[in-house]
C-alpha cells in the first residue's frame, strides 16, 4: 500500500474519530505547512469515506 493511500485512511479515521482536520492531517503524515494551508481540502475531498467509516469507528469506540 503507497505511503498516501495510508496517510489518507489515517486522516479519514481520525476525523471520523472526531479529531478536528488539521489534527488529523498532522498526525495522518501530513506536513504542517500543508496541513495548515490545505487540511479543509482534505476534508471536502474525502467527505464521503469519512461519512461511511463513522458508523464503524462509533461502533468500535462502543466496544472499548
Amino acid at each position: 500500500m503507497s505511503e498516501e493511500l495510508n496517510r489518507k485512511r489515517k486522516f479519514c479515521e481520525l476525523v471520523a474519530q472526531g479529531l478536528n482536520p488539521y489534527r488529523a492531517a498532522i498526525e495522518a503524515g501530513y506536513s504542517d505547512k500543508y496541513a495548515k494551508t490545505d487540511s479543509h481540502k482534505l476534508l471536502e475531498k474525502y467527505e464521503k469515506e469519512i461519512e461511511m467509516l463513522k458508523p464503524v469507528v462509533q461502533k468500535t469506540l462502543e466496544k472499548e
